[in-house]
């Protein structure tokens, strides 16, 4: 058995789907910071998708608009798994 716990000091953060689709409900209109995380490969240093590219310990800054926002695709080469 595995398994990670990971404490937030704000309720927003999001488990993807099989399909690996997310949602952040509630999550209030502005900029805000993301970390990008994969449970082999740890936070994401090298991933892009609409409007952002992560920095070398997965963070990315993004801004949020009323309503629904999509951030597209989250992209990452091969050969990160390898």
């Amino acid at each position: 058995m595995k398994s990670h716990l990971i404490l937030r000091s704000n309720p927003y953060m999001a488990k993807t789907d099989g399909n690996g689709r997310f949602v952040i409900s509630n999550l209030p209109a502005g900029e805000h910071v993301f970390r990008i995380w994969h449970e082999r490969m740890g936070y994401l240093r090298a991933c892009s998708g609409r409007g952002f590219v992560a920095n070398s310990t997965g963070r990315v800054k993004i801004t949020i608009k009323p309503g629904e926002n999509d951030m597209g695709e989250i992209r990452l080469s091969h050969a990160a798994f390898e």
